[in-house]
This record gives structure tokens, C-alpha cells and sequence, in this order.
């Protein structure tokens, strides 16, 4: 896949604000709905979900601590990645976890610069909306636990889901969001299907590795069968892993070759990867360099080791 043109498209979907933060945050935005000044539009509950909309009304505070969170992500994704490089003995089972979490840390990057994350509310937090409520406040408890965050910057709404009966988990849902942005990535390509016709493929072959099932993703099952069911031949007790655990090793430490692969194996899933992980890094420093007196530029001087 040609990063360049993958950032290109990115960009229109990308929140400026917080790209451009100067000031680095410490602090997680669900950790600190209670210090974030905003009003509470709307709370309303059906038999499947939980729907609410916040007004914020500080949106520069917003923005620092979503880009506190895509930070840590990054600089998680880049150290997992390091570690995924190191060869252990004829085994790889470790490396494809390290390199799956690097992935992994690389979507919640790149889904939280479009305002989107996925992740658990505490009792602070729904406490500060209930309490925050425009008019008559919920007539039912805010329910913590799960929720699916979206940012829309024209509206400065913050809208939170909780999906109600779904118990996919966190990781089956941060990929699914992910095939959402993919999709949308996709359809970026049409403002110049000759030059992004390539891609434009090469996020469709993506797209199809990614979706095992209704509701279930080949990243994390992939992952789940490697780790707790010693499947795929990564590791060195089993049968006949000798060939693939070369194959892999030294995909590992190739970062020119970036072919998507609709294979659900390990081998798969490594070069599925391979191009979140380098998209994620050229994200990075691409408002490394747009915004020289940003964040990104201060942490990419200071993990130069991670990110160069």
C-alpha cells in the first residue's frame, strides 16, 4: 500500500485541533469528563443502546486530551513494535503478539485524530453527566462500562453509544470502528480513481481480511489462537513451524513491504499489520512536521529512538 497516498486521504477525516495541540496531557478524556466543561444535551435509552450528547464547551481542552491518548497509543504502538523485531530461537509466537499489539495501538491512534474512540466510562464520569444534564436531568442512572465516543467538530457535539446487547469486547469493537474508517478511506479514493485506483484495491483486500463474521474480526481471533490455542505454527513446539516462523521473522523487520493479504493466518495478519503500524507512524510525523511547536514534534524528539 503507498503510505503517501493512504495520509492523503486521511487527512480530510482528521480533526485539526488535535493534531495541532501544543501542550501534551497526561490525563485520559473519559478519566476527566468531570474537569471538561460541557453540557448535556440529551440521555435517551432503547431496548439495544444507550445514546447521549454532550455540548462541550471548552473544546481546547477536548482536543489536548484527545491528543494525550493518541500519543500514548502511538508511542505504545511504536514500542511494541520495536519488540516484535527481536528474534527469539525458532519461535515467533511472541513477535506476532507484540506485532498484533502494535496494530492494535495504531488503530486507537489513528481512530482517536478522527475524534472517535472506544472506551470505559467509571462512575465519575457518568456522575458528571448526569449532573451536567440541559433542562430535566436522565429519568434512568447513566450506566458505565463500554461506550463508543464520536467527536463531530462542526456541532463541538461529543456523542456517546453503549451498545447494550453486544459483548464483543473492546478489541472486536476498536476494529470494527476501524473497518469503518477503512470504508470511509475507501471512498475518499473516488475523488481521483485513476490516481488512487491502486489503493483503493489494496484497502479493499484489507477490508476483507479484516472481517472474519458477522460481528467478529481476524486481528483479534488470530491473536486469541496464537496466544490461548497454540495454533499457526508460530511457536516452536508446533508441528511443522519451522518454514512459517522463518517467513514471519523476517517480515518483522521488512518496513518496505506493505501488501495486504485477505489470508486469516498468521502470516496474514502480520501483513495486515504492517500497514496500520506504518500508516500510524507517517501519520505522526506528518503533524510532526506540519506543526513544528506541536506535541508530536516534542515526542518525536524525545522517542526519536521509536518513531525515526
Amino acid at each position: 500500500m503507498e503510505i503517501k497516498k493512504a495520509v492523503r486521504l486521511l487527512g480530510p477525516l482528521l480533526v485539526e485541533g488535535v493534531l495541532s495541540v501544543r501542550n501534551h496531557s497526561h490525563d485520559r478524556l473519559v478519566e476527566m469528563l468531570h474537569e471538561l466543561q460541557f453540557i448535556t444535551r440529551h440521555v435517551t435509552k432503547t431496548v439495544d443502546r444507550v445514546i447521549i450528547q454532550l455540548q462541550i464547551l471548552d473544546v481546547e481542552l477536548l482536543y489536548r486530551l484527545l491528543a494525550g491518548e493518541a500519543s500514548k497509543f502511538l508511542l505504545a504502538s511504536r514500542v511494541s513494535y520495536e519488540r516484535s523485531t527481536q528474534n527469539q530461537p525458532k519461535n515467533a509466537s511472541w513477535q506476532a503478539i507484540e506485532n498484533y499489539y502494535s496494530a492494535y495501538y495504531g488503530v486507537h491512534y489513528l481512530l482517536r485524530l478522527t475524534g472517535i474512540s472506544v472506551t470505559n466510562i467509571d462512575t465519575r464520569g457518568t456522575s458528571a453527566i448526569e449532573q451536567s444534564s440541559y433542562g430535566a436531568p436522565p429519568s434512568f442512572p447513566v450506566p458505565g462500562g463500554l461506550y463508543v465516543i464520536r467527536y463531530d467538530s462542526s456541532s463541538e457535539i461529543l456523542t456517546l453509544t453503549k451498545n447494550l446487547k453486544k459483548s464483543g469486547g473492546s478489541h472486536q469493537d476498536a476494529w470494527q470502528l476501524w473497518e469503518e474508517l477503512v470504508e470511509k478511506l475507501r471512498a475518499q479514493t473516488s475523488s481521483d480513481p485513476i490516481e488512487y485506483a491502486r489503493i483503493s484495491l489494496d484497502l479493499a483486500e484489507h477490508k476483507r481480511f479484516l472481517t472474519r463474521s458477522t460481528a467478529k474480526y481476524s486481528p483479534p481471533e488470530i491473536r486469541g489462537e496464537i496466544n490461548y490455542q497454540f495454533r499457526g505454527g508460530t511457536w516452536v513446539f508446533e508441528k511443522n513451524a519451522e518454514k512459517l516462523i522463518g517467513i514471519l521473522q523476517r517480515s518483522f523487520a521488512d518496513t518496505q513491504s506493505l501488501t495486504s493479504s485477505c489470508a486469516s493466518t498468521p502470516e496474514g495478519l502480520v501483513l495486515n499489520n504492517k500497514i496500520i503500524i506504518n500508516l500510524a507512524k507517517a501519520v505522526f510525523m506528518h503533524a510532526s512536521d506540519k506543526y513544528p511547536k506541536g506535541v508530536c514534534r516534542s515526542l518525536s524528539n524525545k522517542y526519536k529512538a521509536y518513531v525515526s
